[in-house]
């Protein structure tokens, strides 16, 4: 996250983590300090539901607040977007919540697409042998082909089974 440029796509990030190795505070973390750094513009936040998806974009609201960072707004004073489910700080930071359960096809906010895509926590200890090759398709040909030309991708999960997709990846 530190060596991100606008404008250049880096490798894909895989992170493979025991439980309790704080995989989510810090996906969490590093997706604040890139909205505050404004190394990227439009990040999605992928989860295996979209309430886990909402409770992470939660916890980066809280984050951002802690920061100081303030939320955008309107000509009227209104909140542009600050929910459960998306963020929109004033200097041009959007984060969106999206669930495997409910998928996304062409992710875009105003004129961005998505340049940060963070998968976290995709897998489930009881995904069938029919559920994970439904959450490739959703990730391979709805999430990660949404993403813009400099794309960063950070996949972050244990291996909870020898058949999820962390495992697969590992």
């Amino acid at each position: 996250l530190d060596t991100l440029t606008p404008g250049i796509r880096p490798r894909p990030k895989v992170d493979i983590w025991p439980r309790g190795g704080a995989k989510s505070s810090t996906a969490e973390l590093g997706c604040a300090w890139v909205g505050r750094q404004r190394r990227r513009r439009f990040g999605l936040y992928v989860c295996k539901t979209q309430d886990a998806a909402n409770r992470h974009v939660q916890s980066i609201a809280a984050l951002f607040e802690t920061l100081g960072v303030p939320r955008a707004v309107n000509e009227y004073g209104h909140s542009k977007g600050w929910t459960r489910q998306m963020l929109r700080t004033a200097h041009g930071f959007n984060l969106l919540a999206i669930g495997l359960d409910v998928g996304v096809r062409g992710a875009k906010l105003d004129e961005l697409r998505p340049d940060l895509i963070i998968l976290d926590d995709v897998d489930d200890r009881h995904d069938s042998a029919m559920v994970v090759p439904r959450k490739v398709e959703i990730i391979t040909e709805s999430i990660l082909p949404a993403g813009s030309a400099d794309c960063a991708t950070l996949f972050i999960q244990n291996r909870i089974h020898d058949g999820s997709i962390a495992a697969m990846l590992a």
